[in-house]
Formats: C-alpha cells, sequence, structure tokens
C-alpha cells in the first residue's frame, strides 16, 4: 500500500503541472507565445509520466483485488475497470484538447514570421549556393509499377527540376536511385551531360504505362491482406495501403470517387468480425437511405486505429489478471456446489434411476426411453458414451450397461424364437431381422417365395473413425485471385497433388510432367501433367509456391460419415484450419511431405481419450486421429494412391473364378471323416458365438 500512496502522490503532481500548461494555453497573448514550444516539450514529457504512473496503479488495484478473499464478482470487477478509465480519459480529453491548441499557434507565429514586411526587399541567393549539396533521402525504385508514380513525382520535383543542378549531377541521383532490374534500362549510357536527358526518358518510357500501372494498383486493392485480429497496427497498416492505391488512381483521372459502394464492399470483407460487426451499427444511425461515402468508412476505421491503440496498452496485463481469478472463483464455487439431480423422465428432484414411474418400465421400454433421451446406457447420464464413462457395469454380467437395462440372452433368444423371429445382435457388428416363417436354423442367405422375401445380414463395422487432417486455403488462380480449396494433409506423400476440375476452375497453366506414382504393394498409377500453385493461410500472412501433379480425383469423400461434434467442446479460441471437418467434402488438394513439415506448429490439444486430437500448424488447427465409437455405420479404410494394372486385375479375376479339383491326398480318410461327424453331433455355438459341448 506505501508503494500506492507514493504512485497516487506522483499522478497528482504530473495532473497539477499538466493543468498549469492548460492555463496557459487558455490565456496566452502574443508576449508569451514563444514560450509555447517548450513548454510543449515539457507537457509531452509529463503526459508520458502521467501514463507510466496510471498504468502502475491499475496493475495494483486490480492485482489486490484479485488476491481478496473471497474472490471479487464480476460486477466489482466492472466498477473498478469503469473507474479506471474515467480517470484516464478525464486527463487525456484535457490535454489533447489543448495540446492541439498549442501546436495551432505554434504554426500560425511561425507563418507570420515567413512573409515579408512590406517594403522589405527579397534578396535571391541562388547564385551563392554552394555546389555540393547535402545528402539526400532519395526514394529507391526497383521497377514495380505500383511505386512508379510516387518515384516520378519525388525525382522530378528535388532533382529533375531543380535548376541548380548540373545534368551530370542529375544523372548521377538517378543511378543512386534505381536498383534491380530497372537499372538495366540505361546500365549502357555514359555518364554525360546529353546522356541524362535519354536516360529520364527512356525510364519514363519502359514505366510510364499508364494502363498497366491502373490494373496494379487495383489488383493491390484486391489482394489487401486481411486484418485477421482487431490491433492498431494491423489496422494503420490496412488503411495505409488503401489511400496510397485510391489517391494513385486519382492522379491517374480515374472516378473513384463514384466506386465508393464498391470499394467499401470490397474491403469490409477483408476485416475482421468486432470490425464488420461494429461499422454496421455505424452504418444506421444514417438514414435508409444513405449509403456511406468510402471517405466516411476510413475515417471509421481510422478513429478505431486510434482508440485501439489507447486501450491496448493495459489490456493484456488487465485481462490476464481477470482470467486469474475468474479461474480462483469457479474453483471455490465449484467445491463448495451440492449437485442437484432432475429426472429427465419426470422432471422430478431425482436421478433417472430412483424414478419410480422408470423403474415401473419394461426393461425393453427403459432401454428405448434412454436412447431416445440420448443417456449413457451405462450410468444413465448425459454427455458422453458408454466407453468413456466411469461408473461401475452390469452388477449381473459385467458388461459396459446399467443393471437395470439387462436382459438375459437366452430369455430373449426364446422369446424370439417362439415370436418366430431371429435375434437382433448389436455388440460387435450389424444385424437385420424379419419374420421367418420357418423352424430351421437362419443363415446368411436370401430366400424368396411367393409371400415373403427375407434377407438376413451381418458385417463386422469398425468401432471407431480415423479423422484424416483436412485444411481449408486460398489457391492463387491465373489472375491472382484467391479460391478456397479443401487440402488433405499427408506427411506418408512425397509428392503434391490436385485435382484437374480444380487446376480448370482455376485456369492455370499445366506442363507436361509424366512421373509414376507408386503406392501400397508397389502399386502404380502415372501422372502425366504437373502445375505450380501459390497456397496462402486463411488464418495468417503464410504462402508457399509448390509444385502439385494433376490427377483425375485424389480419394473419396472425407470424412466418409457425419459426425456429431456438439459435444467435443472444442475451445472457441483455436481457429480450426477446416471448419467443416466433420462433414463429408471432395478432396481438392493432397499436400505431401515437402510442406507438411513446414508448416507444423509445437502445439496440440488433447480432447479426451476418446476423441481425436488438434494441431497447431500455419494453416490453423488440424484434426486428426481417431475417434472411439461414433455410433456411425461401417466405413471403408481409406488408403491413397492405390491402383492396380489393368491386365493384372483382369488375370487375378480369371485365377479367382477358375475352380481347382481337390487332389487325392487331400480327401478325407475315413477316421477324419467320423471325426468331422463326432464333432458336429456334440459341439455347438451360443448366441454370443462361444464353444458348448
Amino acid at each position: 500500500m506505501e508503494a500506492l500512496t507514493k504512485l497516487r502522490a506522483k499522478r497528482t503532481n504530473i495532473k497539477g503541472q499538466i493543468t498549469s500548461f492548460i492555463r496557459f494555453v487558455r490565456e496566452h497573448n502574443q508576449e508569451r507565445t514563444e514560450q509555447l514550444p517548450e513548454r510543449i516539450q515539457r507537457t509531452e514529457d509529463l503526459y508520458n509520466a502521467y501514463n507510466e504512473a496510471q498504468t502502475l496503479i491499475a496493475e495494483i488495484k486490480l492485482e489486490a483485488l484479485a488476491a481478496r478473499d473471497p474472490a471479487p464478482s464480476q460486477e466489482e470487477l466492472q466498477m473498478l475497470d469503469a473507474e479506471l478509465t474515467r480517470e484516464r480519459q478525464s486527463v487525456e480529453d484535457a490535454y489533447f484538447e489543448h495540446w492541439a491548441i498549442a501546436k495551432r499557434l505554434v504554426r500560425e507565429r511561425q507563418a507570420v514570421q515567413v512573409l515579408p514586411q512590406p517594403g522589405q526587399q527579397v534578396i535571391d541567393n541562388t547564385h551563392n549556393i554552394n555546389v555540393k549539396l547535402p545528402t539526400l533521402q532519395l526514394p529507391q525504385f526497383n521497377g514495380n509499377y505500383d511505386q512508379w508514380l510516387m518515384y516520378k513525382d519525388t525525382f522530378i520535383s528535388v532533382i529533375h527540376a531543380n535548376t541548380r543542378l548540373t545534368n551530370i549531377q542529375k544523372f548521377q541521383y538517378l543511378r543512386s536511385s534505381l536498383f534491380g532490374d530497372v537499372l538495366q534500362v540505361i546500365h549502357t549510357l555514359e555518364t554525360t551531360d546529353d546522356n541524362y536527358v535519354v536516360a529520364w526518358r527512356l525510364i519514363t518510357e519502359r514505366y510510364e504505362n499508364r494502363k498497366l500501372i491502373i490494373n496494379k494498383h487495383i489488383k493491390e486493392l484486391f489482394e489487401l491482406q486481411p486484418v485477421s485480429k482487431s490491433n492498431h497496427v494491423s489496422l494503420r497498416s490496412f488503411i495505409d495501403a488503401v489511400r496510397t492505391h485510391v489517391r494513385a488512381l486519382e492522379v491517374l483521372k480515374q472516378p473513384v470517387t463514384h466506386w465508393d459502394t464498391i470499394l467499401i464492399y470490397l474491403l469490409i470483407d477483408k476485416l475482421d468480425y468486432a470490425t464488420r460487426k461494429d461499422w454496421e451499427f455505424e452504418v444506421r444511425k444514417n438514414a435508409p437511405d444513405t449509403m456511406p461515402t468510402l471517405e466516411t468508412f476510413m475515417e471509421y476505421l481510422a478513429d478505431r486505429a486510434h482508440t485501439l491503440e489507447l486501450v491496448e496498452g493495459t489490456k493484456s496485463k488487465t485481462e490476464q489478471v481477470k482470467s486469474m481469478m475468474q479461474k480462483n472463483s469457479t474453483k471455490k464455487v465449484t467445491m463448495a456446489a451440492v449437485p442437484k439431480f432432475k429426472c429427465v423422465y419426470c422432471n422430478d428432484s431425482h436421478h433417472i434411476s430412483k424414478c419410480d414411474r422408470f423403474k415401473a418400465l419394461s426393461v425393453s421400454d427403459k432401454l428405448a426411453e434412454v436412447r431416445k433421451r440420448q443417456l449413457c446406457i451405462n450410468c444413465m447420464r448425459k454427455g458422453h458414451f458408454k466407453q468413456a464413462c466411469m461408473t461401475s457395469s452390469c452388477r449381473l454380467c459385467s458388461r459396459k450397461h446399467n443393471t437395470m437395462l439387462h436382459i438375459d440372452k437366452e430369455e430373449a433368444l426364446e422369446n424370439r424364437r417362439a415370436q418366430g423371429q431371429t435375434l437382433k445382435i448389436t455388440e460387435k457388428g450389424t444385424s437385420s431381422s424379419e419374420m421367418v416363417p420357418t423352424k430351421g436354423p437362419v443363415q446368411n442367405c436370401a430366400v424368396t417365395d411367393k409371400e415373403t422375401r427375407i434377407t438376413v445380414h451381418a458385417t463386422n463395422g469398425p468401432d471407431s473413425i480415423v479423422f484424416i487432417a483436412t485444411a481449408k486455403v486460398y489457391i492463387c488462380d491465373e489472375k491472382g485471385r484467391s479460391n478456397v480449396c479443401r487440402a488433405m494433409l499427408d506427411p506418408g506423400s512425397q509428392s503434391n497433388i490436385i485435382t484437374r476440375n480444380i487446376v480448370q476452375k482455376l485456369g492455370l497453366r499445366t506442363t507436361e510432367n509424366i512421373v509414376p506414382i507408386s503406392g501400397i504393394s508397389h502399386t502404380r498409377v502415372t501422372a502425366r501433367e504437373s502445375v505450380k500453385i501459390k497456397i496462402k493461410s486463411m488464418h495468417n500472412e503464410f504462402t508457399a509456391v509448390e509444385n502439385c501433379l494433376v490427377m483425375p480425383t485424389i480419394t473419396v469423400k472425407l470424412p466418409q460419415v457425419k459426425v456429431d461434434t456438439q459435444s467435443w467442446n472444442i475451445p472457441s479460441e483455436l481457429s480450426l484450419a477446416d471448419p467443416s471437418f466433420q462433414i463429408p467434402g471432395e478432396i481438392d488438394i493432397l499436400l505431401g511431405s515437402s510442406i507438411f513439415w513446414k508448416i507444423l506448429g509445437t502445439r496440440q490439444w488433447e480432447l479426451s481419450n476418446i476423441l481425436p486430437r488438434l494441431q497447431e500448424t500455419q494453416l490453423g488447427w488440424i484434426v486428426g486421429g481417431e475417434l472411439v465409437d461414433t455410433r456411425a455405420h461401417s466405413t471403408t479404410r481409406v488408403c491413397n494412391l492405390v491402383s492396380n494394372d489393368l491386365n493384372h486385375q483382369l488375370e487375378k479375376f480369371w485365377q479367382l473364378e477358375e475352380i481347382q479339383p481337390r487332389k487325392a491326398e487331400h480327401r478325407y480318410s475315413a477316421q477324419d471323416q467320423a471325426t468331422e461327424e463326432f464333432f458336429l453331433q456334440t459341439v455347438r455355438r451360443d448366441t454370443d458365438g462361444k464353444y458348448i459341448v
């Protein structure tokens, strides 16, 4: 508390000195105007000292509030935040208002001093200037058309139109301001007085391409880097880029003033969600029929950047302290909470296992109610599968289901047979059954008669789905425009592959390149074309240029079944590389090992032991790994780049179709035949697949 007292005293002293400066500006006169520059400099230092003191005071107050027991409420945190904001805002408003007035007075005084007095003779010192000029910071030009206008105007005003310089001096300045390919235009000319005119004409003729410059500036507007996160640095960079290209187009006499609606629509799509939302609120303040102008939009962005710059100084530390307090508060509340159950069947204050109405139902009806309400069949609670359930299993058979839902399988089999039905088993596979008008055993077959068609089918499906990592990326077409494509990440592939459909859609130029591709069991396919593509991340500034082989298709839709991820609890702060990773979709590109290890990050996120993992990459967070018990239909396993030669396939087909005669040495002997008959008479299998003697 002693440190806080000292900081408050320091802050009060600084505020008093700033108040003196404000009073001086209000009461200024011509005799005291000369003091303004020194007072402005001193007050700027005072304001910086005030900012430091106020920031330390805010940190101490927040830390003291966080250490309090019991933990502070959200309302108390908001009240403290509002108090700190009011204190800082009151000083800032008064300071900047009078600082601007003082600056204006200084400029007015300097302008009066520059004007000559009536009758005063203006002396021309043109011929008294030394030939050697001070070092000039000339703009550099490397041949980019979007920089040509700025370079040309600066060079003409500083060097070319300067009558005090000789042509040889101008030629030297011209050479020193050029680099790269543009320097090759004049590298054969000697540095002479006459050659300067020739060199400047060659440069202007080469780069004074009005149509090309206009196209370059428009292209840059379309390809502006999106502002993915709202901060003043990226927003100011975005504003500067827009103003630069728009002013260049105005200089080129383009009707930019009539493009306001189009430019606003183009630019707003490149901003983050919060900025777009606040802009829509700002627009609603105007009349419904009034369309905002580009200048209004740019002023809104400039004001927002200024606001973000003011608040971002103390934002990180304040949010860190608040987050720590909220975590501690949550833990205390959880330890003191008394759980209350609400029956999902009758809505009374008890668990469903204690419900008398639920207990009165038959076992099949209980099971139907549990599935209808999407409960775990082991603990009869929501939020997880039975494989993830930590409660005890059935006390009768030790299987993963509640004792209240236990069904004796022998009894169920007899009941089904008495009704003329086959048993339906769903533990390790899938089966279907219908009314069977027969008393004999049912096999895997299809029976057809005049009255009934019976199909019995049984397959063993997997208990899990393996997610292959996918990501959505920008791919540039032939005109440089970004298009969204879905990519599969495969570190086991030595090549990158793109589908022919995407190549044609983007208008990319391919080159002939015959490359054999070897897959599983040395199977081979051949790619006959390749293409170079530019890949951009949708979440940051990562770009890469990769060579891809062109193939008709890459693989089947991934994933092969739609998966419900609502209960996965994926953190909202993680930007997924493919937000629709759980929905089956076409794969446009396969990114192999050449780029996979470049984009791989260092962080992983484990959701649970039965869910896939999240991996950080330059393209966003990818999802990969095994999902246990998806409750989905059986799926085929995906194996990329596997294809057999057609002749080899036909040969194997005919080999399978041939009936191989049994050789004499493989026929059963009399003893073997008797053994088999004895086995069939004394051994049977029960419904669980166990052998019973």
